[in-house]
């Protein structure tokens, strides 16, 4: 009975942690950062994300062999809207495509970006970067 106890445990996190997020817009302002992984293009980096609380966001892409592109653009988080819980970003970079960094990241933003939101382990948000990658909030 002892060795049962730790493994639902176990098993309820991991339930948890893989829903979507529902909660507030307020939660997910702060500063998010997701790596470019090396094998997507010229060493890799890491993308930054500042969501602030009037919609607006400031986006910062590092590559390794050191070019930045800067965006400014701003975000909704409208869950109840659609039967899936996105964060829509407006006016940023798409660092990536098809796993490869984006051979368009130096031209002018435009369009809609849309990420999925999870909840985490401990409730909080995690914003997906890519499949198998999120960004982490470090602010």
């Amino acid at each position: 009975m002892k060795t049962i106890f730790p493994i639902l445990l176990l098993v309820c996190l991991f339930a948890v942690s893989g829903c979507y997020y529902k909660g507030k817009a307020s939660d997910l302002v702060g500063t998010y950062q997701a790596d470019i992984p090396p094998q997507a293009g010229k060493g890799g980096g890491f993308e930054q994300l500042e969501l602030l609380p009037d919609g607006r966001c400031m986006q910062k892409i590092q590559l390794a062999y050191g070019e930045t592109y800067l965006a400014q653009g701003t975000w909704e988080w409208n869950p109840y809207a659609t039967n899936y819980y996105y964060i829509c970003f407006r006016k940023i970079r798409l660092p990536l495509w098809a796993g490869k960094l984006n051979k368009d990241l130096a031209d002018e933003p435009k369009g809609i970006i849309s990420r999925p939101v999870f909840r985490g382990i401990f409730g909080g948000p995690k914003i997906m970067f890519r499949e198998g990658y999120y960004y982490k909030k470090i602010k």
